[in-house]
């Protein structure tokens, strides 16, 4: 998703990539430097996964977040618990 995600952004020309981020803890330092409109977060990272990324979005940044992430292994997707935050 890290590489799909921004190819595909990459063709709207009104769209600009400012960063990417192999993991959350490296993700939420990238966002407290890039400043990002908006940030693309998938939910299966290493070090910090996901939904705690989200969580300190939320808290620290208050941007908004499109969360992009394929089911699970068994086939379900996951379900997202973030005080805050808003679906649609």
């Amino acid at each position: 998703m890290r590489k799909l995600i921004p190819q595909l952004l990459q063709g709207d020309p009104s769209i600009e990539v400012v960063g990417t981020a192999m993991d959350g803890l490296l993700g939420l330092k990238k966002i407290g430097e890039l400043h990002p409109d908006v940030v693309t977060l998938d939910l299966e990272m290493p070090r910090m996964d996901g939904l705690e990324m989200l969580r300190q979005i939320v808290r620290r940044y208050h941007i908004p977040v499109i969360v992009v992430s394929k089911p699970q292994r068994n086939g379900r997707v996951f379900g997202l618990e973030c005080t805050g935050s808003r679906s649609v």
